[in-house]
C-alpha cells in the first residue's frame, strides 16, 4: 500500500463488520483505520485526515445520536471528507437529520461491500481527492 492510497475510517461497534470492511477496502486500494466507538473515532480523527468516513448510527449505546454526533464533528472539522452513514436502523427522518449534519450518503445494512465501495470511490472523486496522489488513476480504475 502506498502513501497515495486514500485514507478511510470505519466506525462500527460490530467487530465482524469492521474486519470485513477493513479487509475489503484495503484490498481495493484504501488505507483503512477502524474504530469501535466514538472515543476511538475521535482519537483517530484528531490524528489523521480521511478521504472518507463510514459510520454506523448506533455505536454501542443504541442511540442514533452517537453516529449523528460523529457526522457533525467530521463535517465541521473536515468539510472535504466524504461521510457515509451505514445503518440497519434508518428512517427518512433520520436520513434527513444525518444529511443536514453533513452526511453525503445514507446506506442501509445489509449492503454488499461492492456497493459501499462504489459510493466511497464516488465521494473520493467528488471531493477532489485523488486515489493515486495526482497521477491520473480514477476511482473506477481500482479493482472491485
Amino acid at each position: 500500500m502506498s502513501t497515495a492510497d486514500p485514507k478511510l475510517l470505519v466506525i462500527d461497534d460490530e467487530e465482524n463488520i469492521r474486519f470485513a470492511m477493513r479487509s475489503y477496502f484495503s484490498a481495493s486500494g484504501f488505507e483503512v483505520d477502524v474504530a469501535d466507538g466514538t472515543g476511538t473515532a475521535r482519537e483517530l480523527l484528531g490524528k489523521n485526515c480521511y478521504a472518507v468516513v463510514i459510520t454506523d448510527l448506533r455505536l454501542g449505546s443504541h442511540l442514533e445520536e452517537d453516529g449523528l454526533r460523529i457526522v457533525r464533528e467530521v463535517h465541521e472539522s473536515s468539510p472535504s471528507t466524504g461521510i457515509i452513514v451505514l445503518t440497519a436502523y434508518g428512517s427518512l427522518e433520520v436520513e434527513q437529520t444525518a444529511r443536514s449534519r453533513g452526511a453525503d450518503a445514507f446506506l442501509s445494512k445489509p449492503l454488499p461491500l461492492a456497493e459501499i465501495i462504489q459510493v466511497a470511490r464516488g465521494l473520493v472523486a467528488e471531493k477532489g481527492q485523488r486515489l493515486d496522489g495526482g497521477l491520473g488513476v480514477s476511482p473506477t480504475d481500482l479493482p472491485v
